[in-house]
C-alpha cells in the first residue's frame, strides 16, 4: 500500500497512498500494520503523515498519546491541525489532564490554523470541564473566527 506512487499521463504524479491508508484505517484500523504505520509517520508526504495520526486516534488517543507528543513537532500545519483536533476531541470525552498540556502547547503555534480547525470543532463537542478548559485557552485568540466559535460553544452549553 505505501509503494510508490504512480505517474498519470494526464494528473502527472497522484500520491494517494495516505488517503487510501485512512480510509483502510477508518474501517479497519487493525488492517495497516505497525510496519506501515512507522512508514506512514516518516513519510514525505504530509498527507501520509495526516493519515498516520489518523490511524493512531483511531486505535485510541490514550494508548497513542506519546506518539502524538512526537508527531506534533512535524513542521506540517496540518498535521499538528489533524492531532490538535483529534486530541480536543479525545479530552472532551475524558477528563484525564493529559491531553491539555499538548493542546496548549499546538495553539501556541504561530498562525491561526490550528486554532481555527480546533474552535471550529469546539462548536460541536459537548459540554464537559476539559471542552470548557479548551474555551478558555481559545477565549482571547487573535482569530474574529476562533472568538465566535468560543461564543458558539459557551451560547450553546449556557443554554442547557
Amino acid at each position: 500500500m505505501l509503494n510508490g506512487a504512480k505517474n498519470h499521463y494526464f494528473f502527472g504524479i497522484q500520491d494517494i497512498r495516505g488517503e487510501a491508508a485512512g480510509a483502510l484505517a477508518s474501517i479497519r484500523p487493525s488492517a495497516v500494520s505497525d510496519a506501515e504505520l512507522r512508514d506512514m509517520m516518516t513519510a514525505e508526504d504530509s498527507d501520509q503523515r495526516q493519515a498516520a495520526v489518523r490511524l493512531i486516534a483511531s486505535r485510541g488517543i490514550g494508548k497513542g498519546i506519546d506518539t502524538l507528543w512526537a508527531m506534533s513537532r512535524d513542521s506540517d500545519a496540518w498535521v499538528q491541525s489533524v492531532i490538535a483536533n483529534h486530541v480536543a476531541i479525545a479530552a472532551s470525552q475524558d477528563e484525564e489532564e493529559c491531553y491539555m498540556p499538548l493542546l496548549s502547547r499546538l495553539l501556541s503555534s504561530e498562525g491561526t490554523l490550528i486554532a481555527r480547525l480546533v474552535a471550529d470543532a469546539l462548536k460541536d463537542l459537548p459540554e464537559s470541564v476539559s471542552a470548557d478548559k479548551l474555551a478558555d485557552l481559545l477565549r482571547d485568540h487573535i482569530s474574529g473566527e476562533v472568538r465566535r466559535s468560543v461564543a458558539a460553544y459557551e451560547e450553546r452549553t449556557q443554554a442547557t
